[in-house]
């Protein structure tokens, strides 16, 4: 499998629960509505004693190929989705990157 790997951060003003309504509500929506994608998973990062994290959370889209990804970022649902996470993401702020559980794939 291909994972597509995005750590966000909330917008400057955007309150924690705000971001994490819109994030786990209708942009999980969005990101289900993707072709190709085969699972979507979002994790809300935890405050742990002794761990400073600059991020909000980390999202998790899976997918069967690079080629299948590839199609899906390119799609209309794709351009509404990145859409959608501008209303409550630094979206300049966000680290992708893409991974694989193949050896076939490095």
């Amino acid at each position: 499998m291909i994972t597509y790997v995005a750590t966000l951060r909330r917008k400057p003003g955007t309150t924690r629960e705000d971001f994490l309504n819109s994030w786990l509500g209708r942009h999980q929506q969005l990101a289900l509505a993707l072709p190709y994608v085969q699972q979507v998973k979002f994790m809300p990062a935890v405050e742990v004693s002794n761990v400073s994290s600059e991020y909000d959370g980390v999202g998790l889209l899976e997918f069967r190929s690079v080629a299948e990804l590839e199609e899906s970022l390119a799609s209309e649902q794709a351009l509404i989705l990145r859409a959608d996470t501008a209303t409550f993401a630094d979206t300049s702020g966000a680290a992708r990157v893409v991974v694989s559980d193949s050896p076939q794939d490095y």
